[in-house]
């Protein structure tokens, strides 16, 4: 199949599972034209090699990383999909984007920020991303349908990648939504009006 045609295939079954449709079909868009009408079995691992060594000139590491991780998703579905039999990003390391060694919060350093969170919504949302790992984005794009309690995860649909991932809910998480208040005006668990009081109370 040529890769321009795989690649409409590939919105049609996947764009709606996009975090960002329009930037992930700009990616996808931008590899059709890469390889065009080619075969998908003629598209090498050492053309796309050069491809990342031709972008680090003029590209920051994090936007290469991003392309080639959605090629690498792009070429995983082929052969899910019995059109390729291997795919050529086998083997291909994506760049080094930040030496910066990652410092954690010691688990007093948690407590006293949450217990310096005056308002209930702020705390809320803090004790979220400590015991879960969820940026900030992805707590204020949480529903409650995207809350499985019997069977503790989380689902996050709107992850950094564009795909989306579980997150397991501890004691500390279970019993924080259980309690929280369901808005009924909306299934965003943390509404609007909370983002709001969260952007004026900086």
């Amino acid at each position: 199949m040529p890769f321009n045609e795989f690649a409409e295939m590939y919105l049609e079954r996947e764009g709606p599972l996009l975090k960002s449709i329009r930037t992930e079909r700009n990616r996808v868009l931008a590899w059709a034209r890469e390889f065009g009408n080619r075969p998908l079995g003629q598209i090498t691992r050492e053309e796309i090699e050069a491809w990342r060594r031709e972008r680090m000139t003029t590209s920051r590491p994090a936007t290469i990383n991003r392309d080639l991780s959605r090629l690498r998703r792009m070429f995983s579905l082929a052969v899910e999909w019995g059109l390729l039999e291997e795919s050529p990003m086998q083997g291909i390391k994506f760049l080094r984007e930040n030496n910066a060694r990652t410092r954690y919060l010691s688990l007093e350093e948690c407590q006293r920020l949450i217990a310096s969170c005056m308002a209930p919504h702020i705390r809320a949302m803090v004790s979220v991303a400590l015991h879960s790992g969820m940026r900030l984005g992805e707590i204020l794009n949480l529903r409650w349908y995207d809350l499985d309690f019997s069977s503790g995860f989380i689902l996050v649909r709107d992850s950094k990648n564009g795909e989306s991932r579980h997150v397991p809910m501890d004691a500390t998480l279970f019993a924080l939504f259980r309690a929280y208040p369901h808005r009924p005006s909306t299934d965003l668990v943390f509404s609007r009006e909370t983002l709001n009081k969260l952007v004026s109370s900086r």
